[in-house]
């Protein structure tokens, strides 16, 4: 937890001793269990015992008598989904869907009649972001309580490894805010339909394409399954619709995103989309000067966009197969340490020609 520095000697409590013990156990390589407590719902009023998932008392509270708390502090948090389950061992949630995050709070004076707090995630995309107020009028310091925080999860989408903090908004104007609960997540993609039409997918990949009907949008360590259904006959390769966004550190001819294929008979391998070969950031203009020389990839369907509402066009990769197959399953990896790629649509092409602009495709070995 990141706390702010000021004059007074901290009162050691029972909860800075266990800190200080666990924290001990914690040097030695050993992760504690969270321990049950204690708490008062802040709706119901009600005492409860819990256990939380997540236990945050060694890594957030400081033994040093120099610094001093804010005057909540997080102990423990639970991540409940839209089912009622609760993440166990991994905080882990579905891109754009509803959750609950309980939280596990103990009082230190001064204690407020209201904190004001905001839900942040942040990974390689944009920055997700939802307020609250916390009544903790009734709060007594040393006592410890439960809030239940709300998450709609709508806005704009992102999928991929994240930071989810909780930031405590503080009171005296122009203070910097406080980190009360800083967790690293993962956040599952989402698959949604596409946007393109028909006419635009065939116009661009053969009227003999079959669309997978997809779109996705991945970040730092994404990885989703698409489903394939049977068909009777063989492709020459995959057809993706994509753009990349939210940074600028991408290398011309870098994997961007691996597309590992399982055959109808078993075999594993993989094709991978490149960067300035078979996509390019979505405000780009391909080969614009000679600096872009390296750059060469086709823009789709040029003056329209297929990915409202963010602007910017899309471009189209092919990547062929060694020789054709009967693909039985599908999974994306995004590969770069940065950014974003948004994907419009994925195909399975029955003739993968080389298009007038060469290169947007290479083959790599399954992992």
């Amino acid at each position: 937890m990141i706390t702010r520095a000021g004059a007074g000697v901290l009162a050691v409590s029972p909860v800075l001793l266990l800190a200080a013990a666990i924290g001990a156990l914690r040097a030695s390589g050993q992760e504690p269990r969270p321990n049950p407590i204690t708490v008062q719902d802040s709706q119901t009023g009600q005492l409860v015992t819990v256990t939380p998932s997540f236990s945050l008392a060694t890594r957030n509270l400081s033994v040093n008598p120099a610094i001093v708390p804010p005057p909540l502090t997080a102990v423990g948090y639970d991540i409940e989904t839209g089912d009622g389950a609760r993440q166990s061992n991994i905080g882990e949630v579905q891109e754009s869907t509803p959750f609950k995050l309980i939280v596990y709070w103990t009082v230190t004076p001064p204690n407020p009649a209201r904190a004001d707090v905001v839900l942040r995630i942040a990974g390689s995309g944009p920055v997700l972001e939802q307020a609250y107020s916390v009544d903790t009028s009734g709060w007594k310091t040393g006592g410890a309580y439960r809030t239940t925080l709300d998450y709609a999860g709508k806005g704009s989408r992102y999928a991929g490894n994240a930071t989810m903090a909780l930031v405590l908004k503080p009171a005296t104007p122009g203070a910097p805010d406080i980190d009360i609960l800083k967790e690293a997540i993962t956040i599952r993609p989402l698959r949604t339909q596409s946007t393109l039409t028909g006419e635009q997918i065939h116009a661009t990949f053969g009227e003999d394409a079959v669309r997978l009907n997809v779109a996705l949008r991945l970040g730092i360590g994404a990885r989703v399954e698409i489903p394939i259904e049977a068909q009777p006959r063989e492709f020459a390769g995959i057809g993706v619709v994509s753009a990349a966004g939210y940074s600028t550190k991408f290398d011309v001819g870098s994997d961007v995103l691996r597309l590992s294929f399982t055959t109808e008979a078993g075999q594993r391998d993989s094709v991978s989309l490149l960067y300035g070969k078979g996509t390019l950031l979505s405000e780009a203009e391909p080969a614009t000067s000679s600096a872009d020389a390296a750059i060469s990839v086709e823009r789709f369907s040029p003056g329209e966009n297929p990915r409202p509402p963010t602007a910017g066009h899309s471009y189209v990769g092919r990547l062929r197969f060694v020789r054709p197959q009967k693909i039985r399953s599908l999974e994306l990896e995004y590969l770069p340490s940065t950014g974003v790629l948004d994907i419009a649509d994925i195909v399975l092409l029955a003739d993968a020609p080389v298009p007038e602009v060469e290169g947007n495709s290479t083959r790599r070995p399954a992992p």
